[in-house]
């Protein structure tokens, strides 16, 4: 905070060019001169202090507002808005930034921002974590998601999937948009509801396997919207290997639930209940088993990695597998 309160000033100067977000730090800027005044803080001595102090903190904690409120330029009174630079900061260099932050378009149409707003409050709903779209982009493409489901999310952003209402506008095609269960066919339907996908399923094996693996951890239900933001989603009160690990397995479960439809479209195949859910319980295996070759190299190797002991933690003890 006294970093923020040292140098917000400089970055109003330069129209927080630095910064991505620039009508949140406006925002920002204006109720920080409201509120401005003295804070003490005093060392917790006491154990009844160290309660008081977690319950406040627990209700900080889950009175996050809407980062849609912090955006609304309207809250801050015209006499109160600065926008733009000052000329004393303007330099060539921030001149020609500000030009191409002006110029600048963002990826996708208005409903793919439609759809990242979305995602963004979803996820600031459901986890507590403030994501840009910056964020979501980045972060969709990292390394623990892999390639074939960094392209499915590109096209859930982008709304590219050739399903249903696609085939409403072709003629001739017009069946092709519903499925077999007569509801049209759209991803959150294929993915989260179609029982002919076996979606519902594999999602209560999820929800069992996960209590059975992580039974501190509650349970985060996935929703469409909480999938397009996967690659930088962080659970609540949990540590990163934690939310990596539910990140793996809501990548493998959605991956799973894609192909069955696939299949069942394409190649006219059926999948049994059964054998759905042993397919997902073989793929976390899979996966398990080739994360504990990475732990069994780097400890062979004699080092102490911070990545194998989290996957150490996440897998269970090496008897276990």
């Amino acid at each position: 905070m006294n970093d923020i309160k040292l140098n917000i000033k400089r970055w109003e100067k330069e129209d927080f060019l630095q910064k991505e977000d620039r009508e949140a730090w406006r925002t920002i800027a204006y109720q920080l001169r409201l509120h401005e005044g003295k804070t003490k803080i005093s060392r917790i001595e006491t154990e009844e202090e160290m309660d008081a102090m977690k319950k406040i903190t627990e209700t900080l904690r889950n009175s996050i507002p809407d980062k849609s409120i912090w955006l609304n330029k309207e809250e801050i009174p015209e006499p109160f808005k600065l926008e733009g630079s000052e000329l004393t900061e303007l330099t060539q260099k921030k001149a020609y930034k500000m030009i191409l932050r002006y110029h600048s378009r963002q990826p996708g149409n208005d409903q793919t921002k439609s759809r990242i707003e979305k995602t963004k409050k979803e996820l600031l709903q459901k986890t507590g974590t403030c994501m840009t779209t910056s964020d979501i982009w980045i972060n969709n493409g990292k390394e623990i998601i892999p390639p074939k489901m960094n392209d499915l999310l590109w096209k859930l952003c982008h709304n590219r999937h050739k399903v249903g209402a696609w085939f409403l506008k072709i003629k001739g095609w017009e069946n092709s948009a519903h499925c077999k269960c007569r509801k049209l066919e759209t991803m959150n339907h294929i993915i989260m509801e179609c029982p002919l996908n076996k979606g519902p399923t594999i999602w209560d094996h999820m929800k069992s396997e996960w209590k059975q693996s992580f039974p501190k951890t509650q349970w985060l239900q996935p929703t469409i919207e909480l999938i397009r933001g996967l690659g930088p989603m962080q659970l609540r009160k949990s540590p990163r290997w934690i939310s990596e690990a539910y990140i793996e397995r809501i990548t493998e479960a959605t991956w799973l639930i894609w192909t069955i439809r696939n299949n069942r479209i394409f190649n006219k195949r059926e999948m049994p209940t059964e054998l759905a859910t042993k397919l997902i319980k073989r793929t976390l295996q899979i996966k398990k088993e080739t994360e504990w070759i990475y732990i069994t190299k780097i400890k062979g190797l004699g080092y102490k990695d911070k990545k194998a002991l989290e996957l150490e933690k996440k897998w269970g003890k090496e008897n276990d597998k």
